[in-house]
């Protein structure tokens, strides 16, 4: 899965033989460049999370279809995004990291860097 300055994620499946990778779907969900991508599973099904200069959290199904969003997730471009069983973690241009519920997507947590 990637994301892209022109404004879409984009979802391969890789073949183990042939090494090469097809894509599955374009997902166009937000009008403004997606920087980071990650993939969770909860409950035997696996979520995309978008996030990007627009601030906002996104999360589709696996069939790329939204089932939640998050706006004004940061003050500033999110630039990274990752999970663990029980959190979904956001970095931001704004210094901070928030610490997200990973079934509510209730911010749990705001970490700030001393420096920005």
């Amino acid at each position: 899965m990637v994301g892209s300055y022109d404004k879409t994620a984009r979802i391969y499946q890789h073949n183990k033989e042939t090494s090469q990778y097809t894509k599955l779907t374009d997902i166009k969900i937000s009008d403004q460049y997606l920087y980071c991508t990650h993939i969770f599973k909860r409950n035997d099904a696996y979520f995309f999370a978008f996030g990007g200069m627009d601030k906002n959290i996104y999360i589709c199904n696996s069939e790329g279809l939204p089932v939640n969003t998050v706006t004004d997730a940061h003050k500033k471009t999110i630039n990274c995004i990752v999970s663990t069983d029980k959190y979904l973690i956001t970095g931001s241009w704004d210094a901070t990291v928030h610490v997200w519920d990973i079934d509510s997507l209730d911010l749990v947590k705001e970490l700030t860097t001393p420096h920005q």
